[in-house]
């Protein structure tokens, strides 16, 4: 069978469905991403088909399309219109070419892509939807509908139904009010990894702690950063952190000390060699963290980070701060106190109960059969 994965250009969009698509690759299944082709060495050995533009040249048409400048996605209207309007005006063209030279079987789009849905419909595809993480609230939800239903009429486009709703995140992470659709097959979440020569860095006293500092892929905050390395200085730990791709932390001495920037490494390679986690608390991160039974503190940036990371640690596993003026001691107590070790491992053992991927792939592929 022919699959074809549909994300938009960022890594937060990509990443979490490549443990799917490694699945489908392992079961002699044919896979493909249709993203841009600049994820090309993020995502091997998958291939990918490089169509639209970049995340950051999206983001520079939405911004140029309003009045005033925009530097942030904040309100429903502000998400509908980039990731419906801006994205399916810049890509559609392009994906539904380069999807129908490829001739998928199967079509799977990540939750926040708009263009694999209707290239999936005008195909005659069947296609199903992957979670990012927790679901988005009925406001956003209803906002992305409506921008969706305006862009299709306009353009004489048409959306098939879904056949399964591919879903990373346990219910317990989900809203109260929240009701699982019928669709749904859960998917155990699994920490990025690929192939990489990375070997844990030595410290110059390699009995204390280690632990991991990182604020993944979206959020470019170097003072927060520093501010937080900062206050672990005294902590008696060593800290492996984490810096956006291909940009190293500046003036970081590593000469001597206990930090160390391992740049970008798969979550996979690093969770095994650290206790405890310091994280702004993206979706994946934290998926990845209680997946491994580590206790985190957060430090949220974001108000979707703010609900997950709340979320977790009210599974006991964690603390979250509202900046990083007490982390040494949110650590240093995680790192301490059994009872933290106790809510990560129960926490560890909720995703435990969800399907591997290539178990949620058998049960997805009987729904086209």
């Amino acid at each position: 069978m022919r699959i074809l994965f549909c994300a938009v250009p960022a890594h937060g969009h990509v990443l979490p469905m490549m443990p799917m698509a490694r699945a489908a690759m392992s079961a002699g299944h044919e896979v493909s991403l249709l993203t841009h082709g600049a994820l090309s060495g993020l995502v091997d050995p998958v291939p990918v088909l490089g169509v639209g533009p970049t995340f950051d040249e999206l983001f520079a048409t939405f911004s140029r399309e309003a009045p005033e400048p925009r530097t942030a996605l904040t309100t429903p209207e502000a998400i509908a219109e980039f990731f419906i309007d801006t994205r399916l005006t810049t890509t559609f063209d392009a994906a539904l070419a380069a999807a129908a030279g490829y001739q998928p079987d199967l079509l799977i789009a990540e939750a926040a892509d708009g263009v694999g849905p209707v290239v999936a419909a005008q195909l005659g595809v069947a296609w199903a939807q992957h979670s990012l993480g927790m679901a988005i609230t009925a406001e956003f939800a209803a906002a992305t509908t409506a921008a969706a239903s305006r862009f299709h009429e306009a353009h004489g486009l048409h959306q098939s139904e879904r056949i399964a709703y591919l879903d990373v995140c346990p219910v317990a992470l989900q809203a109260e009010d929240w009701e699982p659709p019928a669709d749904r097959i859960a998917v155990r979440p699994s920490p990025f990894d690929r192939e990489t020569g990375w070997v844990p860095p030595a410290f110059e006293e390699p009995a204390k702690p280690t632990v991991l500092v990182t604020f993944g892929t979206m959020l470019d905050d170097m003072p927060l950063l520093r501010e937080t390395l900062a206050g672990l200085a005294d902590a008696k730990v060593n800290v492996l952190v984490t810096s956006m791709p291909d940009r190293p932390i500046p003036g970081l001495d590593e000469s001597h000390g206990s930090v160390r920037d391992i740049g970008f490494v798969p979550l996979a390679r690093v969770l095994p060699v650290v206790e405890a986690v310091v994280c702004a608390g993206g979706m994946g991160t934290i998926l990845a963290v209680l997946a491994n039974g580590l206790p985190f503190v957060g430090l949220p940036r974001f108000p979707s980070q703010r609900w997950i990371t709340t979320r977790a640690a009210e599974l006991g596993g964690g603390v979250v701060l509202d900046g990083p003026e007490g982390v040494a001691g949110a650590l240093l107590s995680l790192l301490s106190a059994d009872r933290y070790r106790r809510g990560a491992a129960a926490a560890s053992a909720i995703l435990s109960e969800m399907a591997e991927p290539d178990e949620a792939l058998t049960k997805l592929l009987e729904r086209i059969r």
